[in-house]
């Protein structure tokens, strides 16, 4: 197998999340509604990097009925759940820079979806699959955590309650690497505890420009950003065109 092959092989690290995915999002502040009015007039067709459970690409289905939409996403747990929401929609197991059928209007990769791909190189990468992925001129739009952000929320542990269910949440921020760790820990009735860890990258603005500009994109806008009404803005929202 390839080094990719042998990546997606590896054991699902958000397989004991994907069970409660759902209802722990519309419990506290479901992601997806913040971004849904970001896409408004992108269409016809629509690529989600990062999909996972395909809360956001099922809302865009009710509302264009008409649009092409994919989600792609590494793991086949968070995937099984978008399946059974809807067959109208093509959902693709695979890593960012898996190649997709067709091209698109727009892509998209949201919930800090590129902070995890911390490795040297893997934004350029994911840019460049992302470039072959739009037609000219099609828009790439993407949501990134930033130092504020990491070092506000990266720095508190978190509990979160539901039915049958707690998930606690501890993470940490290294201004000195730039790089977040964290840990969730997931207690669900009848099934024990089951922990998943991820790490995540601070990618300082410039890097995120140059990344863009080598896969042959322009930045069209840049904006400090939060998905929840009162809190600060520790994402940047981008807005990056593929040049014809």
């Amino acid at each position: 197998m390839t080094q990719p092959e042998q990546a997606l092989a590896a054991e699902d690290s958000y397989a004991a999340l994907a069970p409660i995915y759902d209802e722990w999002q519309e419990r506290y502040g479901a992601f997806w509604k913040a971004v849904l009015p970001r896409l408004e007039g992108i269409g016809p067709s629509f690529l989600d990097l990062g999909c996972g459970t395909g809360s956001l690409l099922v809302a865009l289905r009710r509302s264009h009925p008409d649009w092409r939409l994919c989600g792609l996403d590494g793991s086949a747990a968070m995937l099984d759940h978008a399946r059974r929401k809807t067959d109208t929609i093509t959902w693709i197991h695979g890593g960012f820079e898996t190649p997709v059928p067709g091209t698109f209007a727009a892509a998209g990769a949201f919930f800090d979806a590129l902070n995890h791909a911390h490795q040297t190189g893997a934004l350029g990468r994911i840019c460049t699959a992302v470039a072959r992925a739009l037609v000219p001129g099609g828009l790439f739009l993407f949501d990134l955590n930033n130092e504020l952000g990491f070092s506000t929320w990266w720095q508190t542990p978190r509990a979160y309650v539901g039915p049958g269910w707690i998930l606690q949440m501890e993470a940490g921020f290294d201004a000195a690497t730039r790089l977040g760790h964290g840990r969730a820990s997931i207690d669900r009735r009848g099934h024990g505890r089951a922990t998943t860890e991820v790490t995540e990258r601070c990618y300082a603005d410039d890097e995120v420009r140059a990344a863009l500009d080598a896969a042959g994109f322009t930045v069209e806008a840049t904006e400090p950003w939060s998905p929840r009404p009162n809190d600060v803005p520790g994402k940047t929202w981008w807005i990056a065109r593929r040049l014809r």
